[in-house]
């Protein structure tokens, strides 16, 4: 699998969403063993946020898009990619807590002028 964008894409443009079904670290690592499928799990814990956890709270969450994921789960690894990640915080839905800093979006934006057929990657550490 990968993904390729039919026209040129400028440097600093929103791509995508990775986007699927959020999970806590224990049932993602259920669902990767049950399931023998390939792992489209991203963890939130990818950034250093700045996120003080309450004492009783042992919670890493992760975005599973194998079922519920968009195209951005077809996006390859590459040492030297072209997209870069990028944590957005938007205003939580009704009955969330605000500014909740362990739910956030992770965005895709093009790290350089990328070409039209070119495959579109990032780096997955």
């Amino acid at each position: 699998w990968g993904l390729r964008c039919r026209a040129e894409i400028s440097s600093g443009a929103f791509v995508c969403e990775y986007a699927g079904e959020v999970l806590t670290e224990s049932e993602a690592a259920a669902r990767c063993v049950n399931s023998g499928d390939d792992d489209y799990i991203f963890s939130l814990d990818h950034f250093d946020v700045a996120y003080q956890k309450p004492k009783d709270e042992d919670l890493n969450l992760g975005v599973d898009a194998r079922v519920t994921g968009g195209v951005a789960r077809f996006i390859n690894h590459h040492s030297e990619p072209n997209l870069i990640i990028q944590s957005v915080f938007t205003p939580g839905a009704e009955g969330c807590r605000a500014n909740n800093q362990r739910l956030y979006r992770i965005c895709l934006f093009a790290g350089r002028d990328i070409g039209a057929m070119e495959e579109l990657t990032y780096d997955y550490g």
